[in-house]
């Protein structure tokens, strides 16, 4: 028997200064960025408590296993937003650095634009077991009944609302061994994700997203687990799935609407490879599609196909790295209010191209216990948009270094 109490509390003040998205599509504008600054304040409180009973019995000649699993956690949040005066001028979208904005000042912040409070409980009771019917032959299965509870309130969408579900998950898997180097798995999974702080264009809550989702895959060790290959093909089913848009020339600056049927399918690939005792390589390749019922590809902001590639060398007291990631297409949805009622819209993309990037790194033991190091992410210092945050037009990170 384990048993687990946490305390957490963090307090946030963190100024951020971006590019508001607005003038992207307004007509006779010249097309670019306005700067804003804005404060967010945030308090977090959360406790935890967890209990887990592990017990083995003997069945059909084989040890078999079953864990319960108690759980109980309390989460309050208080965040207030500060807004402050535009920064003047207009920052060009094909070049960010034709207009410098001082931030070595803290602005001077307006009173609150918005405020909320979010009080959330979540109480949860798994019970999991794990049998071998035969030498080759293992099952797993389990169910987990959630109780999720919260309340919410914010001022300037004048909001107080409060969402109490109860809903089981169930989860059950079967492994099989053909041989030393070769396991075939399935499984099968229900998935449960409240969305009560996202919000549609009439300022609803969401409900939440349940999803049930299938697996077939391999494992495949090879010389002494030195060479290793793994493939998954997965079919998820989902109700009520979140889609994020952007509201151009509004208050509102984003919004979700619910997908109904939604379906993704798809598939991923791994290797992991000691090509010497010094030299290490690893590759992963993904694809997926996720469409709605009518065949409608949705959250096209997720790149559809991702590769990524890293390898690691040792020298003595010395580890030099790479890694190499590449992704996809990705569109951005994004609809615009013609007139002040907000009763009649009009849709436009906003799309990034397929990119590579490519992270280094180095370095080198001092002791048994401690080492020193350089990592440079974004080594060619590619300009891309990272995404869409809220209320930004969100730019990548560029060339940076950590020591």
């Amino acid at each position: 028997m384990t048993a687990q109490l946490q305390r957490s509390e963090a307090e946030v003040d963190l100024i951020r200064t971006f590019a508001d998205i607005q003038p992207f599509v307004m007509p006779g504008k010249q097309s670019g960025l306005i700067a804003e600054h804005i404060n967010y304040v945030d308090d977090y409180v959360i406790n935890n408590a967890a209990l887990q009973l592990n017990g083995q019995f003997e069945l059909l000649g084989y040890t078999q296993q079953i864990v319960v699993t108690a759980s109980h956690t309390d989460a309050n949040r208080n965040n207030d937003y500060l807004a402050a005066p535009e920064v003047e001028g207009i920052v060009m979208l094909d070049d960010y650095s034709a207009k410098r904005i001082d931030t070595s000042k803290r602005p001077a912040f307006s009173k609150s634009t918005d405020d909320g409070l979010f009080d959330t409980t979540e109480t949860g009771l798994a019970i999991a077991t794990r049998f071998q019917l035969t030498d080759e032959l293992f099952t797993i299965a389990g169910i987990k009944f959630n109780q999720y509870e919260q309340h919410i309130m914010r001022s300037a969408r004048r909001q107080d609302v409060s969402f109490d579900e109860n809903t089981p998950t169930h989860y059950s898997g079967v492994l099989y061994s053909i041989s030393e180097n070769i396991t075939l798995y399935s499984s099968c999974t229900d998935i449960y994700r409240p969305h009560s702080e996202k919000f549609d264009i009439n300022n609803k809550p969401l409900d939440s997203e349940t999803a049930n989702n299938i697996e077939l895959g391999f494992k495949s060790p090879w010389l002494n687990d030195n060479l290793y290959f793994t493939g998954t093909y997965f079919e998820t089913k989902k109700k009520d799935v979140p889609q994020m848009f952007l509201i151009i020339n509004s208050d509102r600056k984003f919004a979700y609407r619910q997908i109904d049927g939604a379906q993704t399918t798809g598939y991923e690939f791994e290797t992991r490879a000691h090509l010497t005792n010094s030299w290490q390589i690893s590759a992963g390749y993904s694809k997926f599609e996720i469409e709605s019922s009518d065949g409608t590809e949705i959250n096209t902001e997720l790149p559809r196909t991702l590769l990524n590639m890293h390898s690691t060398y040792d020298w003595k007291d010395f580890t030099i790295g790479v890694g190499l990631q590449w992704q996809d297409d990705k569109t951005y949805n994004a609809i615009t209010p013609q007139d002040a009622s907000m009763s009649n819209w009009t849709g436009t993309k906003f799309e990034e191209n397929r990119l590579t990037t490519l992270d280094l790194f180095a370095h080198y033991n001092l002791t048994e216990h401690a080492k020193i190091g350089l990592n440079i992410k974004n080594a060619t210092d590619k300009t891309y948009v990272a995404g869409f945050d809220q209320t930004t037009k969100r730019m990548a990170e560029p060339r940076n270094y950590s020591f």
